[in-house]
C-alpha cells in the first residue's frame, strides 16, 4: 500500500471528437493507471486531448501505448506536446512519463509503476508494471478499483515424525 496519498486533479478536457469529458468520467471506465517510462512519442491527432492534464505536476511525459498520453516540452517529437488520452478497450490507463516528472511526483521507485485509482481519484495501491494483469483480474468492475482480498494460503503440510531416538552415550 501508498505511504502517502495522492488525489489526482478533475478537470475538463477535449477530446478529438470535440467531446468535453472530466477525468473523473474517465477513472469511471479506466480504474488502472500505469506509468511507463517510454522515451518516443506517438501520433494521433483523431485522440488528441486539446486542454492541459494533470498540470500541478509540472511538464510531464511523452508517450503512450493506450490510455493517458501526457506529452512534455522536452518530447523527442516536438511537433505535440499537449496531454492527449488514447481511449482503449479495457481497464487501464498508462501514463508515460519520458522524463520522470509525474513518476517522482506519485513517489515511484524502479522502471515501470501501476497505480489503482479509486472513484474519489485517490491512488489506493501502487505495484511493479509486470503484476498489472494480476491485479486487473482481482479488480471489481462496478468502478470502485478497491481490491479484493487476497485468499489466505493454507498451511504447510507437516511430515509426520515418527519415534524420537535418544542417544544418552551408553552402547
Amino acid at each position: 500500500m501508498l505511504r502517502r496519498t495522492f488525489h489526482l486533479p478533475d478537470c475538463r478536457l477535449t477530446d478529438g471528437d470535440g467531446l468535453d469529458r472530466r477525468l473523473g468520467e474517465l477513472l469511471a471506465e479506466f480504474n488502472i493507471l500505469a506509468i511507463r517510462r517510454v522515451p518516443v512519442a506517438s501520433h494521433g491527432p483523431a485522440t488528441e486531448l486539446l486542454r492541459p492534464l494533470l498540470a500541478e505536476f509540472g511538464d510531464v511525459g511523452d508517450r503512450t501505448d493506450r490510455g493517458f498520453d501526457i506529452r512534455s516540452p522536452d518530447s523527442p517529437c516536438g511537433t505535440c506536446r499537449e496531454p492527449r488520452v488514447v481511449f482503449q478497450q479495457g481497464d487501464l490507463l498508462t501514463v508515460c512519463d519520458g522524463d520522470g516528472s509525474l513518476y517522482r511526483a506519485f513517489g515511484a521507485v524502479g522502471a515501470d509503476r501501476f497505480f489503482i485509482v479509486g472513484r474519489n481519484r485517490r491512488v489506493v495501491d501502487v505495484g511493479s508494471i509486470r503484476e498489472i494483469d494480476k491485479w486487473d483480474a482481482l479488480l471489481c468492475r462496478n468502478g470502485d478499483p478497491s481490491p479484493q482480498p487476497r485468499a489466505e494460503a493454507p498451511p504447510a503440510a507437516r511430515r509426520p515424525r515418527g519415534p524420537r531416538t535418544v542417544f544418552d552415550g551408553s552402547m
